[in-house]
């Protein structure tokens, strides 16, 4: 999502429509908070990859399943 954020209203009025990655943008490379962005990036890599697990997990238990 950053980039139609970012494009369309970098974070919007005070910040509200701001999300992680553009979060992580201002911190990094507007604001020279360099530790700042490191942590979003870490815990932006989390999500993702604890949403990845959680879907192959679904995926998989819902494909060895057979109806009828």
């Amino acid at each position: 999502m950053f980039d139609l954020v970012f494009i369309m209203t970098r974070g919007g009025p005070t910040y509200s429509t701001e999300v992680l990655a553009t979060m992580l943008y201002r911190q990094a490379f507007e604001l020279n908070e360099m530790g700042a962005a490191s942590a979003i990036a870490v815990i932006l890599v989390a999500l993702v990859l604890g949403t990845a697990w959680l879907q192959t997990l679904l995926l998989r238990e819902g494909g060895t399943s057979r109806a009828g």
